[in-house]
């Protein structure tokens, strides 16, 4: 089958040949319609997946959508063969003291399910779920917005686990998928919602949403932030870009006694003001993936469609699969005009759609040391069409 592999540190690979993964039992085979790209996906790409991974290859993508083709479970579900599903794309071993108190993200044998000998992510035609973590989408429901079932049970989680209610004011400094999507479901706790974010394409993607926002990089951006607030600080913070300057807003703005989610992945130490966080007796808490209840209630949230509209605004561009390193170039574009950018793993409602027909790459990789694009071949208006933001990062186009 079709996948898009990591092969080592800014080096991938489209294959024609990846083995189509087996069910095991206690899972399912899902057929990929759609699957998001990930900001950790892209983390993995440009550090080195080896490092981590004792130098296997990997197709990754953990936020798929599609058809169930295969199910090898013998308990009940509410779903069945030819439904489509989203699923937790994790594992949790249900024994472990963690488990057994319903916090499956800190599970002792945590692991990704593409991770297990034999798995297989969803950038790929087919990719394998646990049976009994995939739910049922309803008839008609906007598959496109589904995939964003996965980064919204991060938001469910990350909102539930802060005690937001109705009519706390919450402040959120970045506005990318997750930011935002923390946004909306603080709204829906009835919560009043301000946004820094320095990206003014991403501050008008904000506003569409109906959030207000600061510019950090403006001069005095914490007193901007409080006249927004009538004044006053904030008794609940998100701090969602990993930036330093983010940190250092986030602890001035929070209220004496206020509540400080630390969301944003970073890799290197940030520093925080720890006699500030002292004298105001403010709660410092980090939130890392979510719990399968969470996953469930951003199923019910999409299936409801009540979000629909906000929902829509999130996907931003849908690539085929023969063009997911293009789809990684736009997801990783530093102007932010890209908010979600999801690849179409069956390629029949993409941007292929809109250009004349793809004759298929025979070969897909961009490596740091070569950066060199071979293609078998392509018809005219396609290459052109795509030509102009590939040779933006790949110097030489080699026939």
């Amino acid at each position: 089958m079709l996948g898009f592999e990591i092969r080592g540190k800014e080096d991938a690979s489209l294959r024609y040949d990846v083995p189509k993964p087996e069910a095991i039992p206690g899972e399912c085979l899902v057929k990929v319609k759609y699957t998001g790209i990930c900001g950790s996906d892209m983390h993995m790409w440009r550090t080195g997946i080896q490092l981590q991974t004792g130098g296997r290859k990997f197709i990754l993508g953990h936020e798929p959508v599609g058809v169930v083709e295969e199910i090898n479970y013998d308990g009940e579900l509410d779903y069945a063969v030819g439904d489509y599903v989203v699923g937790r794309p994790f594992y949790s071993c249900g024994r472990c003291r963690f488990c057994r108190e319903g916090h499956e993200s800190l599970c002792d044998r945590f692991m990704m399910s593409l991770w297990r000998e034999g798995g297989c992510g969803s950038y790929a035609e087919y990719t394998t779920l646990m049976a009994k973590s995939c739910y049922k989408l309803r008839s008609g429901v906007d598959l496109r917005i589904a995939a964003l079932a996965e980064p919204m049970s991060v938001a469910v989680y990350d909102v539930r686990q802060s005690g937001v209610g109705p009519g706390d004011s919450v402040l959120i400094s970045g506005g990318g998928t997750i930011g935002a999507l923390i946004g909306l479901m603080c709204q829906r706790k009835g919560a009043r919602v301000l946004f820094s974010e320095p990206v003014a394409s991403r501050r008008a993607f904000l506003a569409e949403l109906g959030f207000d926002s600061i510019d950090p990089t403006e001069p005095e951006p914490a007193c901007k932030a409080r006249v927004k607030n009538e004044g006053q600080n904030f008794p609940f913070v998100f701090e969602v870009s990993g930036a330093q300057q983010s940190y250092n807003l986030c602890v001035e703005l929070v209220e004496k006694a206020g509540t400080i989610m630390i969301v944003g992945v970073t890799q290197a130490p940030k520093e925080a003001s720890f006699r500030t966080i002292l004298v105001k007796q403010v709660i410092l808490r980090g939130v890392n993936m979510y719990e399968d209840r969470d996953f469930y209630d951003a199923v019910q949230i999409i299936n409801s469609g009540k979000l629909d509209k906000e929902l829509r605004c999130f996907v931003t561009d849908v690539f085929p699969l023969e063009q997911a390193f293009d789809a990684y170039m736009t997801a990783m574009d530093p102007s932010g005009e890209h908010v979600k950018v999801l690849i179409d793993c069956d390629g029949r409602d993409s941007r292929a759609s809109r250009i004349n027909t793809l004759l298929v790459f025979n070969v897909y990789s961009m490596k740091a040391g070569s950066r060199c694009l071979q293609l078998s071949q392509t018809v005219n208006s396609m290459f052109k069409t795509r030509k102009q933001n590939i040779s933006k990062l790949i110097p030489s186009l080699a026939r």
